[in-house]
């Protein structure tokens, strides 16, 4: 078994994601026009804000970085992403940061 997959077998990881399923349990689809949007911080925490029609509403956060770097890789990355749209803009946003000249942002 490599280093990383030990990364994920102790007890705190096993906490991490049963607060995840706490956090959003009951949550279900979010309408039409509504969007959940993730943050992470520079330390990992992940942030679940929930935005409909403008009003927006702090779901929780994740303080594990490892659930939060899974969640994140599982929804923009790999063969089948979740979201092709977040992707792309993802990517479009990073590439633009790039282009631009040094000292300009």
């Amino acid at each position: 078994m490599g280093e990383a997959s030990k990364e994920y077998e102790d007890d705190s990881f096993g906490d991490a994601m049963a607060e995840f399923k706490t956090l959003l349990n009951g949550r279900g689809k979010t309408p039409k026009g509504s969007t959940v949007l993730l943050t992470r911080d520079e330390k990992g925490t992940l942030g679940f804000i929930y935005d409909h029609a403008g009003i927006k509403d702090v779901i929780g956060t994740l303080r594990d970085e490892r659930l939060s770097r899974q969640v994140w890789l599982g929804y923009v990355g790999g063969k089948t992403v979740a979201s092709e749209q977040a992707r792309r803009s993802i990517v479009d946003g990073i590439l633009d940061l790039v282009e631009r000249p040094i000292g300009s942002i």
